[in-house]
């Protein structure tokens, strides 16, 4: 909640410092109930993970996935785009906990800025292409996909007379 109250008053960098502890401590938290469950030996009686300690690991890592999303948020905002790309993946990459669709658009949708912003405009596409499956008729991935593909050709135009630049002078 801090991060977010951080983030909304534009204080991203305070924002990232905020999210990247919540992390650090929900990421122990859930090492902690893993160390338990597994000292215990309840992860081989408990397969449908319904014991407390299961689901505090299970609560924890949605939690820590919550602020790496934010987390790639704020990285945009301070303009570290390889930090909110890094941030991106590792929430899609929780174990045993896959994201839900909206969380997996603003997966998808934050990487595309990140990858955007790192001249990385076709894997910027296709993220956005990724988020418009799970989201279609959003107006905001159908802009994005316009203006990246926009930049995309532009990009393609200023090649090739950089190329031959020189060459006949």
């Amino acid at each position: 909640a801090r991060g977010n109250g951080l983030l909304a008053a534009g204080d991203a960098g305070a924002a990232t410092a905020a999210y990247e502890a919540a992390i650090a401590a929900v990421d122990g938290v859930a090492e902690r109930a893993r160390t338990l469950l597994l000292g215990r030996r309840l992860i081989a009686h408990d397969r449908e993970g319904t014991s407390p300690l299961a689901l505090a690991a299970k609560e924890s890592k949605a939690l820590a996935r919550d602020c790496r999303l934010n987390l790639a948020a704020a990285r945009l905002a301070t303009g570290d785009a390889a930090g909110a790309l890094q941030a991106c993946d590792a929430a899609a990459a929780v174990q045993d906990l896959p994201l839900e669709p909206a969380q997996a658009v603003k997966a998808h949708f934050r990487a595309a800025a990140a990858l955007e912003q790192l001249g990385r405009l076709k894997d910027a596409e296709e993220r956005l292409g990724a988020a418009a499956a799970l989201a279609p008729g959003d107006p905001l991935i159908a802009k994005a996909i316009r203006r990246t593909r926009e930049k995309r050709r532009a990009k393609r135009k200023a090649e090739p007379k950089a190329s031959f630049k020189g060459l006949f002078s």
